[in-house]
């Protein structure tokens, strides 16, 4: 990981990433070296593969593992993530709505967190009017969703402007199976405002 190869550095730890997915083994030994806080800072590399990868590493080390997701929020990992919602690299942004409704949806608390961080208002702000499947639609309306458990969550997604761009997401894509979910969570957060 301290090479100064891009390609080399981005392989080196999406392999750790592999290795630390759903293997509270690798999980606890890569904590124990205290990776986060070598990965955590990479988030906002300007080279999107590093970026990426150390996104994917970090979900792989703190998702379903207690100790690991402790560690991260004492890092003030979640404030990395809600800056990734800025990032100029798709593949960041997607990772980091996906990382969000993953925390959330494991521990409803985190979400509070991420509300609290202005998570709501960042995500609204990326959202656009779309005809047909877009990626990056479709994560920043399942993050919304997973940040609209608790009742601040609901009242800051009212007070967002999105209710026009959910209603335009709606009717563009009716008849359009690939969208179902866009249409599902549309339709969803369209409940906040009513």
């Amino acid at each position: 990981m301290k090479s100064e190869n891009p390609k080399i550095k981005s392989n080196v730890i999406y392999a750790i990433a592999e290795l630390t997915q759903n293997n509270p083994f690798g999980q606890k030994h890569f904590l124990d070296l205290n990776i986060l806080v070598i990965l955590i800072p990479l988030v906002k590399s300007n080279i999107e593969e590093i970026a990426s990868s150390a996104l994917h590493c970090i979900s792989s080390i703190v998702r379903q593992f207690e100790p690991g997701c402790a560690s991260f929020i004492e890092q003030n990992g979640l404030e990395c993530i809600v800056e990734g919602l800025e990032s100029a690299h798709p593949k960041v942004f997607t990772k980091s709505c996906f990382l969000i409704s993953s925390l959330t949806s494991e521990h409803p608390e985190i979400g509070e967190e991420f509300v609290k961080l202005n998570g709501i208002e960042k995500l609204a702000n990326c959202l656009d009017s779309v005809t047909g499947f877009d990626i990056k639609t479709e994560s920043v309306l399942l993050a919304l969703n997973t940040l609209i458990g608790s009742s601040e969550g609901k009242e800051r997604c009212k007070n967002t402007q999105i209710y026009s761009q959910l209603i335009s997401i709606i009717e563009n894509n009716t008849e359009k199976p690939e969208c179902e979910e866009m249409l599902q969570y549309s339709r969803n957060l369209i409940q906040c405002f009513k």
